[in-house]
């Protein structure tokens, strides 16, 4: 693969990536004021278990799953921030 068309294709992965995020944040905004007028914890370790278990077991190749655990940890992270 040529190095500027693999940058090209990386490029619109990451259009799409942020437009996805943005769309889970926007949910996140929606569910922590529902956790607010609910009096529920914003941090849910069972939930958070299922989301990365979920997201690894999507994988098709095993090798990444350290690194999806990670990002997803950081999203979640990120996520709880929102909820605040």
């Amino acid at each position: 693969m040529e190095l500027d068309k693999a940058r090209i294709e990386i490029n619109t992965i990451d259009k799409e990536m942020v437009k996805l995020l943005e769309k889970r944040f926007n949910l996140v905004l929606q569910i922590g004021q529902y956790k607010k007028d609910n009096s529920i914890p914003v941090y849910d370790e069972v939930r958070e278990k299922k989301v990365i278990e979920s997201c690894v077991n999507n994988l098709e190749n095993n090798m990444y799953s350290q690194h999806i655990e990670a990002i997803y940890k950081q999203i979640m992270n990120t996520c709880k921030e929102l909820e605040k």
